[in-house]
């Protein structure tokens, strides 16, 4: 493959796999996951696993190397997040009955199971939208991560181009849903600062 297409993959690849990083030291430094999906941090590692097994599956070093490091990151995260929700072995059951199937499917499927596939889990940040709006709604304080989101959309861009580049229709449209969505969520978590901020200010100093 084009070494400028891999560079604008491993860029993209590169933003990706830091996303999970502020939100875990986030979670992690409050003890509190007030806001944060659960939902959307599955549904992105099943999406890690399933680019990674993609990478080896089309031969993309940039994939393979990038996604390998975000999928260990968010699955410690989904890990980290189900804590007091699920015990030990229930937590490692479900990582595992999400990441399985998709490493298979992804590796072994014909290509329309596999694309099919990978276009459910371009939904991930759907569960955090609703969530953000949620929160807006009720003027509620978040743990959720601005930096997080803010990677994910200069990565889902990089990786658009990327796609375009190496005329790869689902990794383009895959990167254009998760822009939007993560832009949703910024916009909605800003929202919701404002409206925190706001309710702040109207409560009476006794």
């Amino acid at each position: 493959m084009n070494p400028f297409v891999e560079a604008i993959g491993m860029l993209g690849g590169g933003l990706g796999f830091l996303i999970s990083i502020p939100q875990l030291v986030r979670v992690v430094k409050h003890k509190s996951q007030v806001g944060v999906s659960l939902g959307t941090w599955l549904f992105i590692m099943m999406s890690t696993v399933g680019w990674t097994v993609y990478g080896w599956r089309v031969f993309s070093f940039s994939q393979i190397v990038t996604n390998t490091v975000a999928m260990v990151l968010a699955i410690t995260l989904s890990y980290v997040l189900m804590r007091g929700r699920f015990g030990i072995w229930m937590r490692l059951l479900i990582l595992a009955a999400i990441a399985v199937p998709t490493a298979l499917i992804v590796g072994f499927a014909p290509e329309w199971l596999m694309d099919a596939w990978l276009y459910i889990a371009l939904w991930s940040r759907v569960p955090q939208t609703l969530e953000s709006y949620r929160s807006w709604r009720e003027a509620r304080s978040t743990m959720v991560s601005l930096t997080t989101y803010w990677l994910s959309i200069f990565s889902s861009l990089a990786w658009v181009v990327y796609g375009v580049l190496s005329d790869r229709p689902v990794v383009v449209w895959f990167s254009v849903v998760v822009t939007v969505l993560s832009v949703l969520v910024v916009v909605f978590e800003l929202l919701a600062q404002r409206a925190v901020a706001r309710a702040a200010s109207r409560t009476p100093i006794v």
